[in-house]
């Protein structure tokens, strides 16, 4: 099992690191919903992630409109992405943007609308570049259990959030 957890501040990190977490995801607060961090802070703990053998994740969950995708969009232009191992998104506009736009693997948050395997199997089947998918919490255990035989690239659960 892999342990994954959303990162604010250089203390989070370091205890993160402490506790065995493999994995960060570090929000822009014009990128994330649950994000708070500027572009400056994004980048230090980004490297700091790096140094210490951790996998930083530039996290973009917002679901947008043709406006705020726009203005997103200058946002990641503005980001070093060459400091991510990932990117992980929500929106479908973000999704084709970052395969655009980028060379980085994609972790592709499937909890809107993407209750059936057909659906997630057709959002991997987009582009070799999904490297995860995060499914649904409303998902019933048994349901999940039956997809992550058939999923193939790794799956995620929401558990613990902030």
């Amino acid at each position: 099992m892999q342990l994954v957890s959303h990162i604010r501040s250089l203390e989070e990190l370091e205890a993160a690191h402490a506790s065995k977490v493999n994995e960060v995801l570090l929000g822009h607060l014009h990128l994330s919903a649950l994000g708070n961090l500027d572009t400056k802070t994004l980048h230090l703990l980004a490297e700091r992630a790096n140094t210490l053998g951790m996998k930083p994740v530039l996290v973009w969950d917002t679901l947008m409109r043709d406006a705020e995708l726009d203005k997103a969009s200058e946002t990641f232009k503005d980001i070093n992405i060459n400091l991510f191992s990932t990117v992980r998104v929500l929106d479908p506009g973000a999704f084709e943007f970052v395969l655009e736009e980028s060379e980085l693997p994609v972790q592709l948050i499937l909890r809107t609308g993407n209750h059936n395997l057909e659906s997630i199997l057709n959002w991997i089947a987009y582009s070799p570049r999904v490297e995860k998918i995060v499914l649904s919490s409303e998902l019933p255990k048994i349901r999940i259990a039956e997809f992550v035989k058939q999923i193939p690239v790794k799956t995620e659960v929401l558990g613990l959030v902030p």
